[in-house]
């Protein structure tokens, strides 16, 4: 997956990567992603973990600020956890409530949207709520967060197409690599590649 960035705001601020928030007074300012649109009758899958609150994240056909009143498939939390769709502005409890540490998405699979639920960081998901809406056609990613007066944020957006999956940290869900760029450590003499235990067999 990839870091979901909003290239096209209204009162959206990105705290580096991991946190999206709002400058906003309340609902109804949205932040528009277009390089990253989910093409048509393509699977994609929103995703933000489960300590984000009062931030809305989804999907739309126009590719336009729509705000919460506009998003026709969407999710937020709220500060207990509790998962809430969001389809034609109206946001309906699911009665799920998942951890700070749960990864918690949305996630299109043919023409319906289903909200998932992950506890081993993406290695597998489980779907525990299905969305009346349906579409196989092109949607582009829309977010609406909760104001200044009430501040909401969405923690560790990310974004993948098709059947891929975000990669754990411990990146023990791969199946397959390519590597396509140079390996690089944080610090000069500090890492190690294996261990006394767990030794690489050939390096070439």
């Amino acid at each position: 997956g990839v870091n979901v960035s909003f290239s096209s705001v209204t009162n959206i601020t990105n705290l580096g990567s991991n946190w999206i928030t709002s400058s906003g007074a309340a609902y109804g300012q949205t932040g528009l992603e277009t390089r990253y649109n989910l093409p048509a009758s393509q699977n994609g899958r929103l995703i933000m973990t489960g300590d984000s609150e009062f931030g809305v994240l989804g999907y739309n056909s126009a590719n336009a600020q729509v705000g919460f009143a506009g998003m026709e498939a969407a999710f937020l939390l709220d500060n207990t956890g509790l998962i809430y769709e969001v389809e034609g502005g109206a946001a309906t409890s699911t009665g799920i409530t998942v951890a700070a540490t749960t990864l918690v998405a949305l996630l299109r699979d043919g023409s319906a949207f289903v909200i998932q639920t992950s506890t081993d960081e993406g290695k597998t998901w489980t779907t525990v709520h299905t969305l009346a809406y349906t579409s196989t056609a092109v949607h582009y990613i829309v977010c609406d967060i909760r104001g200044t007066a009430a501040p909401g944020i969405i923690y560790n957006p990310q974004f993948s197409t098709g059947n891929q999956i975000s990669a754990t940290t411990s990146l023990n869900n791969l199946t397959s690599v390519a590597i396509n760029t140079s390996l690089i450590s944080d610090a000069n003499n500090t890492d190690d590649l294996g261990s006394a235990s767990l030794a690489w067999r050939t390096a070439y």
